[in-house]
């Protein structure tokens, strides 16, 4: 910072004749954010305000702590707006790529938000641009041959007995599935699955015990609609949570 009279100075030796630069260059770096500016979805994380109140109700923010998010913009918006401006594949295994799935999709983030930027909304879109990007892999090949399995009815209620009696087998006494074979080893590198029940949910659905059940819980729905003290309460509930 100067004063007015070095100031004066200095403009007065620039305007002078023959002195100050011959050219002028401006270079504007925006660090990637005429890249997320184009994205119609992504640009609305570009409404943040930096309050850090989305960081306030984090619960995974709260566990990890900021530096984990390698970046000055940690948080839920941190992990956003880096994956935007950094890019998720400026290398091998770029640690930016995960960022979008450092989210339990709560929409605390959301709720908190002064400028009502969809965070959940713009993690998941992130998620997807990172499966398209990424390219072929043993995942998401799995994906898709899961999704041709699950759309034929036929085919999926023999994969899911064909799958139940596997699981069971492969649980032993414990019930419980300790390691996966790849590309599955990951669900299991943190967490035990249980065994498959005996019956599915699918199949006690068609049964007539299942009939039995739903056929119940409709009577007595019916029974609670028209019951005035019902109706009474759930207008309390509800006025309360106003």
């Amino acid at each position: 910072m100067v004063g007015r009279g070095t100031l004066a100075v200095l403009l007065v030796e620039i305007d002078a004749p023959g002195d100050g630069p011959q050219e002028f260059h401006l270079v504007l770096l925006d660090n990637g954010r005429t890249v997320a500016l184009a994205d119609r979805i992504g640009r609305e994380a570009l409404n943040c305000i930096r309050c850090s109140a989305c960081l306030n109700v984090c619960p995974v923010y709260e566990r990890t702590g900021g530096h984990s998010y390698g970046s000055p913009y940690p948080g839920p918006i941190g992990a956003v707006l880096t994956a935007q401006l950094a890019g998720m594949h400026a290398t091998k295994d770029d640690p930016n790529s995960s960022l979008p799935y450092a989210s339990s999709l709560c929409g605390a983030c959301f709720d908190a938000c002064p400028v009502k930027s969809d965070i959940p909304s713009l993690l998941v879109e992130l998620r997807h641009q990172h499966t398209e990007q990424a390219g072929a892999s043993a995942e998401k090949l799995a994906m898709k041959a899961a999704a041709a399995v699950i759309s034929r009815p036929g085919l999926f209620t023999v994969a899911q007995k064909a799958a139940g009696v596997g699981g069971r087998v492969v649980a032993g006494r414990d019930r419980k599935i300790s390691r996966l074979p790849a590309p599955f080893d990951g669900w299991t590198d943190s967490r035990d699955i249980p065994a498959p029940p005996q019956q599915s949910f699918r199949s006690w659905l068609a049964s007539g015990e299942g009939e039995v059940t739903l056929q119940a819980a409709a009577e007595e729905g019916a029974r609670l609609r028209d019951d005035p003290r019902h109706e009474a309460a759930t207008d309390t509930h509800e006025e309360g949570n106003r």
